[in-house]
């Protein structure tokens, strides 16, 4: 059915029914999820009436829903998927809930700073973004906000954190402050599960601005007077963890807003040096947590516990973010969680003692070195920062996140469990960023950022935590929206492979390397250690090496063995083909003969070529049967022209296959 006759269709009915209602009707709250059923409801066929009596909704409501279904079904993708903001009691304008989408990641980015909100401060909010996009919208054209009003009442506060299930919202004056008996009382409580140190663990989130520069680089001051999205903006999120003891670094969780950036096209995510989700908001949501929790957390810790002779057990203790599911979830059979006490994760959680703010540190760092070492190679800044990429961040992370050491990460759980905690032999956490914020001003004098100071670089480094303006936030959202329609209309890739001769490649310029060294070190020792270190690095490529090697042979081998099984099948098939000639050509002279009226010649000699076809095929492949060999010299012995009674497959059939 065409959609405007069903429309029509649905119209008149529904039409109808409205007019018979004599009674006024008590307004019903209709959520977004139930408008989406009615709709599915009636495409699907359903009768009206049968629709009606099981809704207990006027006609003219369901009528309504259905004909404003483009737009309800455009709000349900809107609001999260139509995951979050699931009850919508009727339909609004789209300003409002273009603000309350803004307002829920701005509230997301306060809890994952841990940043305690106020319902005062979140009221203030929702106003300030009501108000800059009904001016945006006007700017546009659009004449309909104009009788839009919205005063953020705690009303409206009290349904929308309804909506939006925002359950573990952190808001200050709910719960009491902690104090410093929960601080003391905390860490003792760790313990008793009687857990080893290197069984207990912790994880925190993170935003990482990972194409940020400090603000006096003229890249950053060119990016502000460039309209349009800024690079700048575009922020993903991290979950680092690690034990007690110091000795395990898990492997970060990362979450984008892209699955596949343009950048990342063929790669492999399971190679990556962390794990890979994604999301439109790039946020650790409960779902991500529990699939890192459950897909990689409870195996590492039993393959760890095994390893070093402990019970399959860990105590992993986590703040009360929204990415984390309460406590009566369970995570898995080998993990018990503990959260923190409120308003304590400033004051005990290890990764914000110090790690995270190292990392981020030498984030920076690797990317300030980046930029002196290929400006060096003849490139132009704005060209290197052109082609500095996701996948090229991903190698920063990495190697910011290996370059945290043992002792810094036990140094960190000084306040939660001071009697494990080692302490530093050398420099604190605060004392190691300062070293390295020195180190990144002097990179950036080096590529040619002369204004970059240590404040700068300070400034750039809490940034991260950062809350973005209404403006921002619906530029990044709509260079999402354009960048996930771009991925749609592209081809996938298929996921690259290092082969042979990439390795050789590899080798040849680790000769090189090799040759440089023994030729310019004097020292001759250390040149030997030098060398010995490059080949234990390149090891694992000499390995992949052989493997892909031995691989190339056996398929060698076989692409042999097939080639020549065709040859034998080409040779049988020659001397099918002869053999028939010479049977042919006999056939001939004996019908010649015939015709003479001159003497029958003997069949002694078909019968020998008759034979000598089957004993070939029989040496090529497998013997004729003996009823088939029987058969076909009897043929030539009684039949006048026997190859007109010979079996058809012994003329026409290939030899290489045995007859039916």
């Amino acid at each position: 059915m065409a959609p405007k006759k069903a429309e029509k269709k649905v119209q008149k009915a529904f039409g109808k029914a409205a007019k018979a209602e004599k009674e006024k009707m008590k307004r019903k709250n209709i959520t977004l999820k139930y408008k989406l059923e009615i709709i599915n409801r009636i495409e699907r066929g359903e009768k009206q009436k049968d629709i009606i009596a099981s809704t207990g909704l006027a006609g003219s409501t369901i009528y309504t829903i259905f004909q404003n279904k483009e737009k309800i079904k455009r709000s349900a993708e809107t609001l999260l998927g139509g995951d979050k903001l699931s009850k919508v009691s009727r339909s609004r304008h789209a300003i409002l809930e273009r603000m309350e989408l803004l307002l829920l990641q701005w509230i997301e980015d306060q809890n994952l700073n841990c940043i305690p909100l106020s319902t005062m401060q979140i009221q203030e909010k929702a106003l300030s973004l009501f108000e800059g996009l009904k001016k945006k919208m006007l700017e546009e054209g659009d004449e309909t906000v104009k009788e839009v009003e919205f005063a953020a009442s705690r009303g409206w506060f009290d349904r929308f954190r309804q909506r939006v299930f925002l359950h573990t919202l952190r808001l200050s004056g709910e719960t009491p402050s902690a104090d410093a008996e929960s601080v003391t009382i905390f860490p003792d409580q760790l313990l008793e599960g009687g857990y080893d140190a290197r069984q207990v663990f912790n994880m925190d989130e993170t935003g990482l601005f990972w194409k940020r520069m400090p603000s006096r680089t003229f890249i950053s001051q060119r990016e502000k007077r460039v309209p349009g999205p800024k690079p700048s903006k575009d922020r993903l999120t991290l979950l680092l963890g690690g034990n007690l003891n110091g000795d395990i670094k898990l492997k970060p969780l990362l979450v984008y807003h892209s699955e596949n950036p343009r950048a990342m096209r063929g790669m492999l995510k399971s190679a990556l040096p962390v794990i890979w989700r994604s999301n439109r908001k790039a946020w650790v949501t409960q779902d991500v947590f529990m699939d890192y929790i459950r897909s990689y957390f409870s195996p590492f810790v039993e393959k760890y516990c095994r390893e070093n002779n402990l019970p399959n057990k860990a105590l992993l203790v986590i703040d009360n973010a929204p990415g984390h599911p309460a406590g009566t979830i369970h995570y898995a059979d080998n993990v018990e969680v503990v959260f923190l006490p409120q308003r304590t994760t400033s004051l005990l959680q290890p990764m914000d003692q110090g790690i995270i703010a190292t990392f981020k540190a030498y984030y920076l760092e690797n990317l300030m070195r980046h930029l002196v070492s290929e400006s060096e190679s003849g490139k132009s800044l704005l060209d290197v920062w052109k082609d500095f990429n996701i996948k090229v961040a991903l190698r920063f992370i990495a190697e910011a996140w290996d370059r945290i050491k043992p002792e810094t990460m036990n140094a960190v759980w000084s306040k939660l469990c001071p009697s494990h905690s080692r302490g530093l032999p050398g420099l604190k956490p605060e004392e190691l960023q300062s070293k390295i914020q020195k180190e990144i001003v002097k990179l950036a004098e080096e590529a040619g950022f002369k204004d970059v100071d240590e404040e700068d670089v300070a400034e750039v480094l809490t940034s991260h935590n950062e809350e973005l303006r209404t403006e921002e936030l619906v530029e990044l959202e709509k260079a999402r929206k354009s960048e996930e329609d771009k991925e749609e209309l592209e081809e996938v890739t298929e996921v690259k492979e290092i082969d042979v001769e990439m390795l050789r490649e590899i080798f040849n310029l680790e000769k090189q390397l090799n040759d440089k060294i023994a030729n310019y070190d004097d020292d001759i020792e250390r040149s030997i250690h030098i060398r010995k270190l490059i080949k234990q690095t390149l090891n694992p490529y000499h390995v992949l090496y052989e493997k892909k090697l031995q691989h190339l042979q056996q398929s060698s081998m076989l692409r042999y063995f097939q080639s020549g099984k065709r040859e034998r099948k080409v040779e049988e098939e020659n001397a099918r083909k002869e053999s028939t000639k010479k049977i042919r050509k006999l056939s001939e002279a004996s019908s010649d003969t015939a015709h003479s009226g001159t003497p029958e010649p003997s069949t002694s000699g078909l019968q020998n070529i008759s034979v000598s076809v089957v004993v070939y095929k029989s040496e090529s492949e497998s013997e004729c049967d003996a009823e088939d060999s029987k058969m076909i010299q009897s043929l030539a012995k009684d039949s006048d022209d026997p190859f007109n009674e010979l079996p058809p497959y012994f003329l026409h059939h290939s030899p290489s296959k045995s007859p039916e």
